[in-house]
């Protein structure tokens, strides 16, 4: 066996020997890797253990044999513990194995090994000193992402702790001041891929990962806090408790975590830290397994979660952040029908924040339907501020803030609002969206459209975002590129109605009155088999120039309390109806003072 100071053979040997054995060590060291990541290996002997095979270096070559391996702790075996350390560096110091292999070491890399144990492949071996480990209290972290722990043990995505394990962190860690927290919307994109992509995307500082590994009747969680431009370990520790005490792991884990971002803690972060949204396992874990579908957005999985918030209500009446996700899926999500949504989401964020005013999302929420049912915008501008001022890095408030702006002419606070959400989530397409509507009502089409493409680029089937290019080439009389974006948004619509009420608006400012003409008939025919927002109506009549028409249905949606009258005051596609004293006089109903 070679010793710590032999030197490699040629390379070209040495990458031969690596392509003969890859595919063969490819399972046995990823299993390693997991093994000594969740604490199981035995290192005591300078081996790791993993799935009945022991890894360890001999000659130059990392290998895995069923037995047979030199248990003396030797070079060989130092080199790869060494390796393994500047991995998992968290779980050796807890073990006491460091300090053992840092006295047998040179102090220079030996033979590097973690990307074989991280995607199943050999990396050269390299001289270059190793990233130290930086105290805690002495960061210099702005911004970071909690990527969803790694699960062993679960048995299908709802039984998943690691994206609930998340979510909970940010939740948590986003009350610190003056660090930027990815929303819990954002990292679940990355659930499963590998840190350096979500480090790409997110444009963080720094990462938070980890892994849970569930043995009988144990939970183990490993956690590390990791700095994007060297990879050096920031900080990290191993819990491990019972499934019972899962609350004392969040705690412990979210606690140290904040000390090591922020030494000097206020009193009220630590304490908002360190607070617990309830004491019931099975309540938590429906509220878990209902924020899992509410972050799929969709219909359907809202439906779903709604399910599960409500049986974590169930078994917790005091549970208020259950009720703030009921608020979210009625506000946003639910199949109803605004009429029976509104009310349902204004009572659920009521009761959350009468259970803890110090809910960001349920303020939020809350600002939602008395913006968008209520109509009351002051009202409304007063949660969305309480919301920032409770969580700065939740991203949704401030892009739901920038299209309050927007309504309300404000065009350049929107403007700034709509950027701030996108720098606290770079991979979101509702942001870009929010930003498109900015630019679109304060009469700037062609940034309008730039936000568009970025919305597209990150979901291919943001419907909004197409619309959105539809009403703004027409704004530029751009006719054949608005039939274009009108056809990509049928092509990804859900809801007949609305792409009805699109394609009629094309075709009344395109000139093509008839077939206009033919799509009013169509959704009237439409609204005797259900609803159908008056909006659709009055926005084609508005496009053939038709007044009287036009305010009659917009009338009727302000009576419907439609949704889409939100942006009236500042809707290019009504601009020939603003000298109209009717038109003024709904302005004033729907408080938007011209």
């Amino acid at each position: 066996m070679r010793t710590a100071h032999s030197r490699l053979r040629p390379e070209s040997e040495r990458a031969a020997d690596e392509g003969r054995r890859a595919a063969g060590l490819r399972e046995h060291a990823c299993a390693a890797r997991e093994r000594v990541h969740s604490g199981e290996a035995d290192q005591s002997c300078g081996h790791v253990e993993a799935g009945g095979y022991e890894v360890a270096v001999r000659g130059e070559q990392l290998i895995a044999v069923e037995g047979g391996v030199d248990r003396t702790g030797g070079a060989n075996a130092g080199d790869l513990i060494d390796d393994l350390i500047d991995e998992h560096r968290a779980v050796a110091e807890q073990r006491g194995v460091a300090r053992a292999v840092d006295d047998n070491s040179d102090g220079r890399a030996g033979r590097r090994v973690e990307t074989l144990l991280r995607e199943g492949s050999v990396e050269a071996a390299d001289d270059r000193p190793r990233a130290p480990r930086r105290p805690a209290g002495t960061l210099s972290v702005k911004s970071i992402a909690v990527l969803p722990f790694k699960d062993f043990g679960a048995v299908g995505d709802e039984e998943r702790l690691g994206p609930g394990l998340a979510d909970v962190l940010i939740t948590r860690l986003s009350v610190l001041k003056g660090v930027s927290v990815r929303p819990t919307s954002a990292v679940l994109k990355f659930d499963g891929q590998d840190s350096v992509a979500a480090v790409r995307r997110l444009e963080v500082d720094a990462v938070l990962e980890g892994s849970i590994h569930r043995h009988d009747s144990r939970v183990r969680v490993t956690a590390r806090l990791v700095a994007v431009n060297d990879r050096a370990m920031l900080w990290g520790a191993q819990f491990d408790e019972q499934p019972k005490d899962l609350f004392a792991i969040q705690d412990a884990l979210s606690g140290q975590v904040a000390q090591a971002l922020v030494s000097d803690l206020s009193d009220v972060e630590a304490r908002m830290i360190a607070k617990r949204p309830t004491e019931s396992i099975e309540a938590y874990q429906h509220y878990m397994k209902g924020r899992y579908f509410w972050n799929k957005r969709t219909t359907a999985d809202a439906e779903k979660a709604i399910a599960h918030f409500e049986q974590a209500i169930a078994r917790d009446p005091n549970y208020a952040l259950a009720y703030s996700g009921l608020a979210d899926c009625y506000a946003l999500r639910t199949a109803l029908p605004p009429g029976e949504a509104m009310p349902k989401a204004k009572a659920a964020a009521l009761k959350a924040l009468e259970l803890d005013d110090t809910l960001a999302e349920a303020h939020a929420s809350l600002a939602l339907v008395k913006e968008l049912y209520g109509f009351d915008y002051p009202g409304a501008e007063r949660e969305f501020k309480r919301a920032i001022e409770l969580n700065p890095s939740y991203a949704l408030a401030h892009g739901w803030y920038a299209m309050h702006l927007t309504k309300s002419g404000r065009f350049d606070e929107g403007a700034e609002a709509a950027r701030r959400a996108q720098e606290l989530d770079p991979t979101s397409p509702s942001l870009h969206i929010y930003a498109a509507w900015n630019f679109y009502h304060s009469r700037q089409f062609d940034r309008s459209i730039e936000e568009v493409r970025r919305a597209v680029e990150l979901d291919p089937n943001a419907r909004t975002a197409y619309y959105i290019a539809t009403y703004a080439y027409a704004a530029k009389g751009m006719y054949k590129e608005v039939i274009a974006e009108a056809e990509k948004a049928k092509s990804v619509s859900i809801n007949h109605s609305d792409t009805l009420g699109v394609f009629g608006y094309v075709y009344a400012v395109a000139g093509r009155a008839g077939e206009a003409r033919k799509i009013l008939a169509e959704l009237k025919e439409l609204s005797g088999q259900g609803h159908v927002s008056p909006y659709h109506m009055a926005i084609i009549h508005a496009g053939l120039a038709e007044t009287d028409p036009a305010l009659n249905h917009l009338e009727q949606a302000c009576r419907e309390r439609v949704e889409a009258l939100f942006f009236l005051k500042v809707d290019p596609a009504f601009d020939g109806l603003r000298d109209k004293p009717r038109f003024q006089e709904l302005l004033k109903k729907l408080d938007l003072k011209p």
